[in-house]
């Protein structure tokens, strides 16, 4: 049996991004909205799928878009923003060797150079394609065995050193399903003859809102539950008291606690974790992102890509997206807007406006700028923890981290909770399965909180 004091506790949840705003969402639809509290460390919902206004532009966070293998979460992203939402097929380039070719650059070889194209098709006519799994090989190892040395050279290997700034031969390939499509050879010769409008992957059709940003999808989370408080930073989590301590030093007590906190931090949070599940904490790597939002004077539009891949290590940025090819309500007329993703270590930090003058060049470099006079924004944004690192440790320290919070009663949730490489969708569910399984631990005589607010005795 729970004892007295569980009875009046509240399921704490901390973080107002997807995940966050899926477990109070389905807690509300269950029948439980008495029995939660939604703290945001920030101003707005949303973490990194949240949108800003910056003068006229709309600017996503980072760039963000929504696809569906689950028919629940397609109906549940359809209910909430209604008609403020569109259909794309994907429009994705890569950009090497001086030219573009469609994505994936495994599937699209025509139009390399020949020589680069010879070395692309021979290493790919002697590899296993999708025949070799990725469970217990090194990323370097799978990438070669699957296709070729060639493909690797030219695009796999600078592109992944690009975005995942550790040594790849420390990189497992646990992340590449289904993020790395596997063209059959077939496919791949054809690709290499001839220009194909062939798509492969699993985001080649994708849904965005039509006005509002990617964020127009938190808000309307945020209107169907109850008021979030907001600027309310967590500094530390007694986990044997089940207590929250805010930035204000106020705390709150908790019955269970669901965190879209990065596992990282949450780490830091617990208080005092015990050396054996502490040493596995400090084992967890990732790699950082600066998106720098550039606006341009431009009389034609440059968005007729959604986004675009860049491998040369030359180049500062592993991605360029255009926010004006997803909706043409983000920019104004006679005006463009993209963003640039620099991967940064985060042991090797760099300042923003050093990064921004280096993607404004290089933009200008690869022709995506034509005259830097035509630059009317430049708002880069730091994004300490962008990409998990799926070393060879990544796997048994995560099973143990998560084994230790649900034993104390905390679901850590959503991609950075998780610790995983995962979509918006996935984060949706994750806050709908947490829901599940906390409504299963409410206790129906909890009191019901009044205007958002537990009974001062609760806390």
């Amino acid at each position: 049996m729970p004892s007295d004091k569980s009875l009046h506790r509240p399921i704490v949840i901390l973080g107002a991004g997807l995940a966050g705003l899926s477990v109070a969402f389905h807690l509300e639809q269950s029948g439980h909205a008495a029995h939660y509290r939604l703290y945001e460390q920030a101003d707005q919902s949303g973490g990194l799928c949240r949108s800003v206004r910056c003068g006229p532009f709309t600017l996503d966070y980072q760039g963000h878009v929504l696809h569906f293998s689950d028919p629940r979460i397609a109906r549940l992203v359809k209910h909430l923003l209604r008609h403020n939402l569109q259909r794309h097929r994907r429009r994705a380039c890569v950009y090497t060797c001086g030219v573009y070719l469609s994505y994936p650059f495994q599937g699209h070889l025509s139009g390399l150079p020949p020589r680069v194209l010879a070395e692309c098709l021979a290493g790919r006519s002697f590899a296993f394609g999708a025949a070799v799994h990725p469970d217990g090989q090194s990323f370097n190892e799978w990438a070669s065995l699957t296709f070729g040395d060639g493909i690797v050279r030219h695009f796999l290997l600078p592109y992944n050193n690009k975005l995942w700034r550790v040594p790849l031969r420390q990189l497992t390939a646990r992340w590449v399903t289904p993020f790395v499509p596997v063209p059959s050879l077939s496919a791949t010769i054809d690709g290499a003859l001839e220009h194909s409008d062939h798509q492969y992957g699993y985001n080649t059709t994708f849904w965005y809102p039509r006005e509002g940003g990617i964020g127009a999808l938190a808000q309307a989370f945020e209107q169907a539950i109850r008021p979030i408080e907001f600027h309310r930073r967590a500094t530390a989590i007694d986990w044997r008291r089940k207590r929250v301590v805010f930035q204000d030093n106020q705390q709150v007590g908790y019955d269970r606690l669901a965190s879209s906190v990065p596992l990282v931090v949450l780490g830091r949070l617990l208080t005092p974790l015990p050396p054996s599940v502490n040493s596995w904490w400090r084992k967890l790597r990732y790699t950082s992102v600066v998106a720098v939002h550039v606006a341009i004077r431009s009389r034609q539009p440059i968005e007729r890509r959604h986004w675009v891949y860049f491998a040369d290590p030359s180049i500062s940025f592993f991605r360029v997206g255009f926010p004006g090819a997803l909706s043409d309500r983000s920019t104004p007329a006679g005006t463009s807007l993209l963003y640039a993703e620099v991967a940064v270590s985060p042991e090797h930090p760099l300042s923003l406006n050093t990064i921004a003058d280096q993607v404004v060049a290089d933009l200008h470099r690869v022709g995506l700028i034509v005259d830097f006079q035509d630059v009317i924004l430049r708002y880069p944004v730091a994004i300490p923890f962008a990409y998990i690192v799926y070393d060879r440790q990544h796997y048994e320290a995560t099973k143990v981290i998560h084994r230790f919070l649900r034993e104390q009663g905390i679901w850590s949730i959503g991609r950075y909770g998780r610790w995983r490489y995962t979509t918006m969708e996935d984060a949706i569910r994750d806050g709908r399965d947490a829901a599940e399984d906390l409504a299963r631990h409410v206790v129906c005589r909890q009191p019901v909180l009044q205007d958002g607010k537990v009974p001062v005795s609760a806390v």
